[in-house]
């Protein structure tokens, strides 16, 4: 027996006694780990969202003066933006903290000292990964269910406020607009001159309360006219439930087109990923795959990237933690340049593989996922040479 029991008390043999040990010991440098972790985090957070606010006011500083923004409405903006920089920068946080937290370890030998102890580079990295993993769940949180309000806040008061877009217009053409409209249609548009109110390349879905398409509209172009749309080369189909035309389409070289949406509501009702929950999203991808193969695949793409991208938090870990523990010398400096050049790969391969998964190259899963399987893989290859 590995214990006996002698006056109602436990007495534990020498290997109780050192498990025993070596778990206190962990705990310790588990919080010796994190605590150094933690602080430089935050100091990037903070770094990063200063930036921005910084580079962001100056870029809207002649529109502020102009328009005589008060400093209530500068702090409720600028406040609206904090939680959609922290999705962005937690990454590039997590990063910069593994490599300074890591490199100044193996600089001043102490993850010698952890290894003599018996304590590998896998248990000395537990904690830090298990802070990558809440993190990331956290980012896909806030992401989900604080971004899409703030966003729109902030979306409103830029709007309304600083650029006084009613005032002075927007003198900018919108590209491929889409959105639910009144009577249970779902419009889309190539494009929309906002400063001649033209819509071009105009198709319209009418749905019926199961949601089978039940009739559909389209026309070269459409033009607000005393408080009206008229379109040119318009065409309509009345289908059944299964989705086939009945009888023949009617055509109209000039015909008034039922859309009662202004050109302001048609700008402000349009559908936005950055605005949608991941639930509202994945109803959207349902509803307009009836409408659109293309709206459809733009869609899924952007419905996995929502998953794909919060984890990268965790799987930044991995590489820069394979870097870290490998480069012995070289200061702050050297780990903030292979922070950037880590973090500018990642990010330029993440743009390239969703531009490829929405002009349909790519399949929307892989198009999402692209970076996250690719930088995963490099870190666990990486770090098992360096373990």
């Amino acid at each position: 027996m590995d214990s006996k029991y002698s006056d109602g008390r436990l007495r534990l043999s020498t290997a109780q006694t050192g498990s025993l040990k070596i778990g206190n010991k962990m705990k310790i440098i588990d919080r010796y780990i994190f605590g150094k972790f933690v602080i430089p985090f935050l100091y990037c957070l903070a770094m990063f969202i200063s930036l921005y606010i910084i580079i962001d006011l100056f870029g809207h500083l002649d529109e502020i003066l102009r328009e005589h923004v008060s400093l209530r409405i500068l702090m409720s903006y600028y406040a609206s933006f904090i939680p959609f920089i922290f999705v962005q920068s937690a990454p590039m946080s997590m990063l910069l903290s593994t490599i300074y937290l890591l490199g100044d370890l193996n600089r001043h030998n102490e993850i010698i000292a952890f290894k003599a102890s018996g304590i590998n580079s896998w248990k000395l990295m537990k904690v830090i990964l298990y802070t990558g993993l809440l993190t990331s769940i956290l980012v896909f949180a806030v992401n989900d269910r604080i971004v899409p309000k703030t966003s729109a806040i902030s979306s409103s008061i830029k709007q309304d406020r600083i650029e006084n877009i009613k005032k002075h217009g927007t003198g900018k053409a919108v590209k491929d607009l889409a959105l639910y409209a009144v009577g249970n249609r779902i419009i889309l548009v190539r494009y929309f001159d906002t400063e001649k109110n033209i819509l071009k390349d105009l198709l319209i879905h009418q749905h019926d309360r199961r949601q089978n398409l039940t009739y559909k509209v389209t026309a070269d172009s459409a033009t607000w006219k005393d408080g009206k749309w008229y379109g040119r080369s318009v065409s309509t189909h009345r289908l059944d439930s299964a989705g086939r035309i009945i009888g023949d389409p009617s055509f109209y070289e000039r015909a008034l087109i039922e859309i009662e949406e202004t050109p302001e509501q048609l700008l402000s009702q349009r559908w936005s990923t950055d605005l949608m929950t991941y639930g509202q999203l994945a109803s959207y991808v349902k509803r307009f795959g009836k409408a659109s193969a293309k709206t459809q695949r733009r869609l899924l793409v952007d419905l996995h990237h929502k998953i794909a991208f919060p984890l990268v938090n965790l799987i930044i870990i991995l590489v820069g933690a394979s870097f870290a523990l490998k480069v012995k010398r070289g200061g702050a400096l050297t780990g903030i340049g292979v922070s950037v050049i880590i973090g500018l790969g990642y990010y330029a391969l993440m743009a390239i593989s969703l531009a490829l998964g929405k002009g349909g190259i790519l399949p929307p899963f892989l198009a999402a996922w692209l970076a996250n399987i690719t930088f995963g893989g490099m870190g666990l290859f990486m770090m098992r040479r360096v373990v």
